[in-house]
Parts: C-alpha cells; sequence; structure tokens
C-alpha cells in the first residue's frame, strides 16, 4: 500500500517541458521516494507522487528537487495554516514559509467513509466544548431529521386549501 504526497507547485510557462520532480519522504527507520515525471506546466497544480507510508506517525523531512531547472513551491505564511514544518532551500532555512503537504490514501474517498474524522474536527473547532460523541449525535440528528422536516413541510403545504387563509 501506498500513500500519495500532494503538493502545490507553480510551474513557470515556457517551451520546454517542466522537470520530472523528486519527492523523497525521510525519517528515523523511514525512507521512501519517488519521481513524477510529466505535470502541465504555466500553471499553480497539484502534483501527486506515491510514497511508500512510514510505520506509523514519526516527524521527518520531505524533499523536492527538481531534476533540472527550477519550480517554485506555493505554500503560505497565513497564522492558522502555519504547523512545525521548517522550509529550507539548499538546506538553508527560509523564514515566513510554510509549504503545503497532504498525505492521501490511495483510491477515493466518500464523505460517509469520513464522517468519523468530520465528527472529530467539527469537536476540534469547537475547542472540546462539543465532545465528538455530541458531533456524532448531531450529524445523525440532522441526517435523519432534515429529510423528515422538508417531507413534513411539503405535506403540510400540500394539504392546505388554496383558497383559505389560514
Amino acid at each position: 500500500a501506498s500513500r500519495r504526497a500532494q503538493l502545490l507547485v507553480l510551474v513557470p510557462a515556457g517551451t520546454k517541458p517542466p522537470p520530472p520532480l523528486r519527492v523523497e519522504a525521510t525519517a528515523p527507520g523511514y525512507r521512501s521516494s519517488a519521481v513524477v515525471p510529466r505535470y502541465p506546466r504555466g500553471v499553480v497544480t497539484v502534483i501527486s507522487a506515491p510514497i511508500a507510508p512510514a510505520p506509523g506517525a514519526v516527524v521527518g523531512r520531505l524533499c523536492v528537487t527538481p531534476e533540472r531547472g527550477r519550480v517554485q513551491l506555493v505554500g503560505t505564511n497565513e497564522p492558522r495554516s502555519l504547523t512545525a514544518a521548517q522550509a529550507t532551500v539548499n538546506g538553508k532555512p527560509v523564514p515566513g514559509v510554510s509549504v503545503a503537504v497532504t498525505l492521501t490514501r490511495p483510491g477515493t474517498t466518500t464523505f460517509t467513509g469520513e464522517l468519523g474524522t468530520v465528527a472529530d474536527r467539527a469537536s476540534g473547532l469547537t475547542g472540546g466544548i462539543v465532545p465528538t460523541w455530541l458531533a456524532w449525535l448531531l450529524l445523525v440528528l440532522a441526517a435523519v431529521a432534515t429529510p423528515v422536516l422538508v417531507g413534513a413541510a411539503f405535506a403540510l403545504a400540500l394539504s392546505r386549501d388554496p383558497g383559505s387563509t389560514t
């Protein structure tokens, strides 16, 4: 099984195809790399590189190296998005820049398949005021109550005499 590292990359327009990118993830006791041979040029695009999953949760390093030329990684210095990641170029820290990386599972996911994550994150957004179990309960109630209430409103609207005022 593999995961995919997704990176937002700005590729300059030009006549030559953009360089292949080597994506390498390393951590103590872990190393995986992949090459992304082709992707669009002249646009901001998401590239996806298949890498082997780490044996567990690790703090590590992700290196993106063009095999020739240059590309720009798109990051952010927006305070809500900053993490413990340190962006470096040629081994030198780049202050005020955070690179966005997402590790995803292979295949597609559905909203219903991610309900646990949704409930957990909804709880986290409240600072713990709404525990995860209550977020689950609210999700289930919303899923059941919404169609029932819409159906009841239609039934009520259809049962009224068009000429009556009440």
